[in-house]
């Protein structure tokens, strides 16, 4: 087992110790293998989030690399228009750079039961100053839905899907969230007053599609008849 320990690489798999070791031998080679594997697993998430980061950053940043060079070439090119473009491209990507990072490893933790609609609630409070602004009414249609989920990550996404649902819902409209018990779903519904992106980025879809492998759920997008809804199943 020390010498596993020792030669051990990147990528290798860490196997048991022998079956005819002793009880509590055998107890830490399997301890020492799960252990390698979750670490092995972050490493991976790290490698995507990186990979996925450069990918996504590359173009705001080459258009406001374009956008300088030809501030710095032109007498043509007005300061106040060149602030107000180069300022939207800094929340742009700020945007996207909130996107990428936005689910951490740190809220993969282990999973536990909680009730759904309580955790929900708690997510909807923290926003309240926030609904309040947006003149948006928020109704949810509670049901007694329990589910062995990580807690934290949950309502960190229940969060970022109401933040998109707020941005770009219609002024005085209401956002509708609805649990049914039966089929293990959520859905977050809001009358379209502007855009629709996920979590305020573009690539918000690319995000709940990693989370969604993530956490075991499966989801869908509906857009139409002036309405956006996101859908998750967390059934089997």
């Amino acid at each position: 087992l020390a010498l596993k320990c020792r030669t051990y690489k990147d990528g290798d798999v860490f196997e048991i110790a022998h079956k005819k070791c002793g009880d509590e031998i055998c107890e830490v080679s399997g301890a020492f293998a799960s252990l390698v594997e979750r670490l092995e697993n972050y490493r991976k998430k790290e490698k995507e989030l990186f990979k996925e980061a450069a990918h996504e950053l590359k173009t705001p940043i080459a258009i406001m690399r374009a956008r300088l060079d030809v501030y710095q070439n032109s007498d043509e090119y007005d300061k106040e228009k060149f602030i107000f473009e180069i300022s939207a491209d800094v929340e742009r990507l700020v945007s996207e750079l909130k996107g990428v990072l936005f689910f951490e490893s740190s809220d993969f933790e282990a999973s536990g039961e909680f009730e759904a609609a309580r955790s929900i609630k708690n997510t909807l409070a923290k926003m309240d100053i926030l609904i309040k602004r947006q003149s948006v009414d928020v109704l949810m249609e509670p049901a007694n839905l329990r589910l062995n989920k990580p807690k934290k990550l949950f309502e960190k996404l229940i969060l970022a899907l109401m933040e998109n649902a707020l941005t770009y819902a219609k002024k005085g409209s209401q956002i509708v969230i609805n649990i049914e018990e039966r089929t293990k779903t959520i859905c977050i519904k809001n009358e379209k007053g502007g855009e629709k992106y996920l979590f305020s980025s573009k690539i918000g879809e690319k995000i709940l599609d990693r989370i969604s492998n993530e956490m075991g759920f499966s989801y869908t997008i509906h857009d139409e008849n002036g309405f956006y809804e996101v859908c998750l199943n967390f059934g089997e």
